[in-house]
């Protein structure tokens, strides 16, 4: 091979093996900074994962560091002094913790508020100069001075069935509301303001003839031979959930219609007019039975308990109720009364006021769906033999459509008769529809209650309530949270549920 040639060659090998050389070289430089890269990325998910579960601890402790401090009596010394023993034992500045500290505001003393901040050791990212990473938390804590208990009972006659552990439900009802009393005396502890009061219900609601003072028509032609039992209308559309009481707005007493009695299928039969019945049975105070013909007919007897005070005077009144049969449940207006009781308005003021210190709480019970029930045989097949007959919703203080010169096909309640005289303006084609309306307007009054600062608490009593049905589906949207709904078939249940329920409600600090 020529010289040139050889040269040429070897030239071009050595030329190669530098570029090798090289390549190799950036390749590796290369790879570090790869290397480099993922180890941060790595590291840094890694560091601030256990940062995140230290910030979580750290929530914990505050959290109850706080609730310590509010249940600590004495000066807003000792307080700290408790708050600040409290955080340090929970989270102290050990391992990983490089320090914390917490703060305690106490200048609103029915509010609370805390933070706390620390810093934690990282490991994997400190190879590239972050040697810590920095944590906060904050928390407050509402502080109440009482809770107001209004127990919202259905007292319907399906209440009287056996299927609860052998026992009629309104009496494992009456021994789980009992329990409740004293369970919530037993956890609130000494100096706790505890108030009670209860609203049976079944159709409507009675407020007790002590009250007649706040409500119109008390006096009516129709009570002649007999008088008011204390039940009420609800206030026409659209101030039906209203709280709100003036000597202007008055709720109106309930009378139960003369209905027609050419055939004997109405219930409540006049006699042949518009303005007489031809049975009166005299109102008998304490008698439960609410089948007394005449303006009271349907009238639940057991009336509302307002706030107490005395959790000896309740329970004896629990004692008293009973469940007897009648013409339907709707869950509404007891809601409505339940709402009224907790509210410091008239004609049951014995209430704290609203967003102050004191837990507001309801706790409502039913065994089954909502209904008017409809008439069999027919009502509205029926007519006066003398003038004819018609029902006006305005003379009772209602809203809705007039009816005549057939007698209704639904029962009358204090809306007046949903099916057929539709004060809510529903436009009902078919019977089926009027139960389904009872749920939205259970809602509503619900809805209502939780803006007046109220917790909801429901419960669904036996399988008529149980899942799939329209009224579980309420009664769990009516509760505060899923945490405030519970489903109870047998007696060991409900008085669990019932306790449980005292329990919650007497924790008189709540954390956010």
């Amino acid at each position: 091979m020529p010289k040139a040639q050889l040269f040429a060659s070897k030239s071009t090998a050595l030329a190669a093996s530098r570029f090798a050389r090289d390549t190799r070289g950036g390749v590796l430089t290369a790879f570090a900074v790869v290397i480099v890269v993922l180890i941060s990325f790595v590291g840094a998910a890694v560091d601030y994962s256990g940062a995140r579960q230290q910030r979580e601890k750290m929530q914990t402790a505050l959290d109850s560091a706080i609730v310590v401090a509010a249940t600590t009596s004495g000066e807003n010394g000792e307080k700290r002094k408790a708050f600040n023993k409290a955080f340090g034992a929970q989270y102290p500045a050990v391992g990983p913790v490089m320090s914390a500290s917490a703060t305690l505001d106490l200048s609103d003393p029915s509010q609370l508020a805390a933070s706390a901040s620390g810093r934690v050791k990282t490991s994997l990212i400190s190879m590239i100069g972050v040697r810590d990473l920095a944590i906060g938390v904050r928390s407050s804590a509402r502080v109440a001075t009482g809770v107001e208990f209004a127990l919202v009972l259905d007292v319907s006659g399906s209440m009287k069935y056996p299927d609860m552990s052998g026992s009629p439900r309104i009496d494992v009802l009456k021994a789980a509301a009992t329990n409740l009393v004293d369970t919530a005396v037993a956890n609130a502890g000494p100096g706790a303001n505890l108030k009670f009061g209860y609203v049976p219900f079944t159709m409507n609601v009675n407020i007790g003839t002590a009250n007649a003072g706040y409500v119109d028509d008390t006096s009516n032609a129709l009570f002649s031979g007999t008088q008011w039992a204390g039940c009420v209308m609800e206030r026409a559309v659209p101030n039906h959930l209203s709280n709100a009481y003036s000597g202007s707005n008055k709720w109106r007493a309930y009378i139960h219609p003369p209905e027609p009695n050419s055939g004997g299928s109405c219930d409540n039969p006049s006699n042949g007019t518009n303005s007489g019945y031809n049975v009166i049975d005299a109102y008998i105070a304490g008698n439960p039975n609410p089948y007394t013909r005449g303006p009271n007919y349907n009238c639940v007897r057991h009336p509302i308990a307002p706030l107490t005070t005395s959790a000896s005077a309740i329970k004896t009144q629990l004692a008293t109720l009973t469940a007897e049969y009648n013409m339907g449940t709707i869950l509404a207006p007891g809601v409505s009364w339940g709402t009224r009781i907790l509210t410091p308005n008239a004609p049951f003021s014995g209430a704290d006021p609203i967003g102050g210190t004191t837990r507001k709480i309801m706790v409502m019970l039913t065994d089954g769906a909502q209904t008017t029930e409809m008439r069999y045989p027919n009502c509205s097949t029926e007519t006066n033999t003398s003038t004819p007959y018609s029902y006006t919703p305005s003379t009772f203080g209602l809203t809705g459509r007039s009816i005549g010169p057939n007698g209704p096909r639904d029962f009358f309640g204090p809306y007046g008769y949903i099916y057929d005289s539709d004060p809510f303006g529903n436009n009902y084609t078919d019977y089926s529809q009027v139960d389904a309306s009872l749920d939205p307007l259970a809602l509503q009054a619900c809805a209502f209650a939780k803006t007046q600062g109220i917790e909801i608490y429901s419960i669904a009593v036996s399988s008529f309530a149980g899942p799939g049905t329209s009224v579980y589906n309420t009664l769990k949207s009516c509760a505060t949270n899923d945490d405030h709904f519970f489903y109870a078939t047998d007696a060991t249940t409900l008085t669990n549920t019932f306790a449980d329920i005292a329990r919650k409600a007497t924790s008189l600090v709540r954390t956010k």
